[in-house]
């Protein structure tokens, strides 16, 4: 969750974003065999091509689906995405995307260019070269690792085709099968060729997730042994929401600043021994009145919309 230096992955995707039906198809492999990927029958078992199956075993492990090197799921894959017992295993609620959004993006070893979009580009509107330049600028200043330019290039052409929404006219009718987040609609191709992100009301984010996601970024500090420590007990809310220390949950959904203060107040409501929000001289200060278990959060995200 926090960026190292010395952790960056770039060109692990072999091009490929991650398709609709690679989440269940790769679990359900692992399911039946931990040691699939490394199988000389995973081509057949799994149905792809030598460099599809990298891929697939690169995005599982990048949207935080598996854990170490057993493969085994982690317990947001096991509650969701479980092929047999998960509660949207074909990815058909949109909390979903929300959420496998926010692990990628919350992932900078593994998903490095996700993380760095979503959590330090601040333009709203940009062109291809633009972004290419303020990534370099970006890795120059803070990797010690040196990435070749067709590589981030590459990498850059994907994260674009995989959040364009659909009004893009160059996507393809089987992409738009294939891929699920272009309905989160976080970018915008124009005319000219440039792009924009919103800052709107994420109406279908809702406030469940922001609170597995406020879980998940205390659950990480609380968690790390001889590293950082973060209290996250008394905050003010734009600290929280907006934060240069931890991924930033304005910046990764492009949600605006009241939809998440709404959000906020309707999980004080539906919380209330676990949150409160005070407004004082015009400071919000977020309380956490204890330890969070993100698993509360999303078990009841997904309870109350059935």
């Amino acid at each position: 969750m926090l960026f190292d230096n010395k952790s960056v992955a770039f060109g692990r995707n072999e091009t490929f974003l991650l398709r609709y039906n690679w989440i269940f198809k790769g679990l359900s492999s692992i399911k039946e065999n931990s040691e699939i990927f490394q199988s000389p029958d995973a081509l057949n078992e799994l149905g792809v091509g030598k460099n599809m199956m990298h891929s697939m075993r690169y995005w599982l492990s990048a949207y935080q689906l598996v854990e170490n090197q057993n493969n085994s799921f982690s317990d947001f894959s096991k509650y969701v995405l479980d092929p047999e017992e998960g509660v949207d295993p074909y990815l058909e609620n949109q909390s979903t995307l929300w959420l496998l959004h926010w692990k990628l993006c919350s992932n900078p070893t593994q998903a490095t260019l996700y993380y760095w979009f979503f959590n330090h580009f601040a333009k709203t509107s940009f062109t291809k070269l633009e972004l290419a330049n303020a990534l370099t600028d970006w890795l120059n200043f803070n990797s010690t690792k040196k990435i070749a330019s067709k590589t981030i290039e590459r990498d850059i052409n994907l994260l674009l085709k995989t959040y364009s929404s659909l009004n893009s006219a160059e996507k393809e009718f089987e992409e738009q099968l294939e891929n699920p987040f272009h309905e989160l609609n976080l970018l915008n191709k124009n005319i000219d060729g440039s792009y924009n992100t919103n800052i709107i009301a994420r109406d279908s984010l809702n406030p469940d997730v922001i609170g597995y996601c406020i879980a998940d970024i205390q659950n990480y500090f609380k968690t790390q042994e001889g590293g950082q420590k973060l209290n996250l007990s008394t905050k003010p809310v734009n600290e929280i929401l907006n934060s240069s220390e931890f991924p930033s949950l304005q910046k990764v959904f492009r949600a605006s600043q009241d939809f998440l203060y709404e959000s906020l107040e309707r999980l004080e409501i539906d919380y209330p021994n676990l949150f409160k929000v005070d407004d004082t001289a015009g400071q919000k200060t977020l309380s956490i009145k204890k330890d969070l278990d993100p698993m509360l959060f999303l078990k009841n995200s997904y309870k109350r919309q059935t």
